[in-house]
């Protein structure tokens, strides 16, 4: 766990490695919006926003939102499970991606066989297009 002072700072955070997530307190004051955006830039990265007022954050694109008075085992129970979801998430994006460039790889090798087959026909027919005309000349 580590505290951000400023904006910038949390920005080098996010720069340097894998950040699960980011947690915000209404508390300090902070313009949560433009903390969210920042965090926001960082796909796998949850945010975590504790508020005073759930009610005046309607807006705000926080994956979890945790009201003041929220018991510590309460919270601390659906971090842990946001942070696993993401993890999964993540996983399977990952391998969605492998998938998908595997499928690209495929493809072009299909495309280029494909080329290859075409121009193979074309000479074949070309070879009997010739022997069939020389025959019907010699005949």
């Amino acid at each position: 766990m580590n505290l951000c002072s400023s904006i910038d700072s949390l920005i080098e955070m996010l720069e340097r490695g894998q950040v699960d997530a980011v947690v915000i307190s209404q508390r300090l004051g902070l313009k949560v919006d433009g903390v969210v955006n920042v965090v926001r830039s960082r796909p796998s990265t949850s945010v975590i926003l504790f508020v005073e007022e759930p009610g005046q954050l309607s807006g705000t694109e926080a994956d979890l939102v945790i009201p003041v008075l929220t018991p510590p085992q309460e919270w601390l129970a659906n971090i842990a499970e946001l942070i696993a979801q993401s993890k999964a998430l993540q996983a399977e994006s990952q391998s969605l991606q492998a998938q998908a460039s595997l499928l690209r790889s495929e493809s072009s090798a299909t495309r280029q066989r494909s080329v290859k087959e075409r121009e193979c026909s074309e000479e074949i027919r070309k070879h009997f297009a010739r022997n069939e005309a020389k025959s019907k000349s010699g005949s």
